[in-house]
């Protein structure tokens, strides 16, 4: 019997969209510069305080996309394109994190958000984070898991109002611990023989022989290699939290 252990440890993945510098937060996590984007776009940051939030800096810098970004982009898309190497099917915990550092009004910025799961496209419409959170920092919170590309996909769609932004990702990957046995039994031969004997009796003229037959016999087990596998049924839920 041969078992097979391959296990991936949970994961978290942080940018700090819009800046060209780490960011290390108040809990010690560390944000990357921003990367991973798609469709190019453009940056804009404050230094003003951001109300309601001890990490000022994720939230003073955005990335956003015009129409001619997304005229540009490859295959129309804008957004996040964020990897999930070898998890397909396993869960994650997408946090989008958003602050109006430009509009103090609400409807002057109004977009849609769409995440890529395994069992279909979670979609935000009509999100207008002044709308849901004034000044202060909005998280929208999407749990779902990986789909096949393995990758999660992040775009952003005009809306009613000017641009489509973000201020910081956090993807969240969870453990996995897939195992893998086999069982393998030999083909085993049994052979019986038994021999020949010759048993000779003398009288006046007459010989008798006493044959007993030889027997072979043959018996062949095999059992099928067998092999388990978890398996996960996907699902996908969104989440609001301001």
């Amino acid at each position: 019997t041969t078992t097979t252990t391959t296990t991936l440890p949970a994961e978290t993945l942080r940018i700090n969209c819009g800046s060209a510098t780490a960011y290390t937060d108040s809990n010690q996590n560390e944000w990357q510069a921003d990367s991973l984007f798609l469709g190019g776009g453009g940056l804009f940051s404050v230094t003003n305080d951001i109300p309601g939030t001890d990490d000022d800096p994720l939230f003073q810098s955005e990335h956003y996309w015009t129409l001619e970004d997304v005229a540009t982009a490859p295959k129309g898309q804008v957004g996040y394109d964020l990897p999930a190497v070898g998890r397909a099917g396993l869960p994650f915990t997408l946090n989008l994190y958003f602050a109006e550092i430009f509009w103090t009004v609400v409807g002057e910025r109004v977009f849609q958000v769409t995440v890529q799961t395994a069992s279909g496209p979670v979609v935000r419409t009509d999100l207008d984070v002044f709308k849901e959170s004034g000044l202060m920092p909005y998280v929208l919170t999407i749990t779902g898991f990986v789909p096949d590309t393995e990758n999660v996909l992040v775009t952003f769609t005009h809306g009613s109002a000017d641009n489509p932004k973000i201020n910081a990702i956090e993807l969240e990957l969870a453990s996995s611990e897939t195992m893998s046995s086999s069982t393998t039994t030999t083909t085993a031969t049994t052979t019986t023989t038994t021999t020949k004997t010759l048993t000779t009796t003398e009288t006046t003229s007459d010989t008798t022989a006493t044959t007993t037959t030889t027997t072979t016999t043959s018996a062949s087990t095999a059992a099928p290699t067998t092999s388990t596998a978890a398996t996960m049924s996907p699902t996908a839920t969104t989440t609001i939290t301001t």
